[in-house]
């Protein structure tokens, strides 16, 4: 409606670009934003976050489109990463056990995909319901060296999963 009255109105064309976003529609949404910098040559930075974001997103979409036809494939290692998932987020396990199934996890975990299907997969919320890392993760500090192991092991994988993609890569920042 905005723009009907405003053709130029930048805020509606930015809406305008983030609705196409959620649509999914990522290069409409491109095209909508690179509309408003030939509108506007001042809102060049703007510009540039949007379409990255968009690009980025973009990214994840198709990622995980592919992580669908590895399923449906019947892919070994993508089974293999569903299995320990399914099975840490319903068992309780001992912190021995649970230090190798993270070890043999992060191991599995290694290509980007691998890292899409930790991830669409509930791999996160796995590391949330846990209960022997959610008693673990509440302590005050470790009181064995297989606690310990079982904490390294969790940042060795959260470290395979989001800083080698570059998720976090704003931390890189100071």
């Amino acid at each position: 409606m905005a723009q009907k009255i405003d053709p130029k109105c930048l805020k509606a064309i930015i809406h305008q670009g983030r609705a196409l976003q959620n649509l999914q529609r990522f290069d409409e949404a491109i095209k909508s934003f690179q509309r408003v910098q030939s509108i506007d040559k001042k809102q060049t930075k703007l510009v540039e976050g949007y379409v990255k974001e968009a690009k980025r997103l973009q990214e994840i979409h198709e990622k995980e489109k592919q992580t669908v036809l590895l399923e449906s494939s019947g892919d070994v290692t993508t089974m293999k990463i569903k299995e320990i998932i399914s099975k840490l987020r319903k068992e309780e396990i001992s912190y021995a056990c649970l230090s190798d199934i993270l070890d043999e996890l992060k191991n599995l975990i290694d290509k980007d995909i691998h890292k899409t299907i930790f991830r669409t997969n509930g791999g996160f919320r796995m590391l949330a319901e846990n209960p022997a890392i959610k008693r673990l993760l509440k302590k005050d500090k470790c009181h064995s060296d297989t606690e310990s192991k079982v904490l390294v092991r969790i940042l060795n994988l959260l470290s395979k999963v989001c800083l080698e993609t570059g998720m976090f890569s704003f931390l890189d920042n100071g």
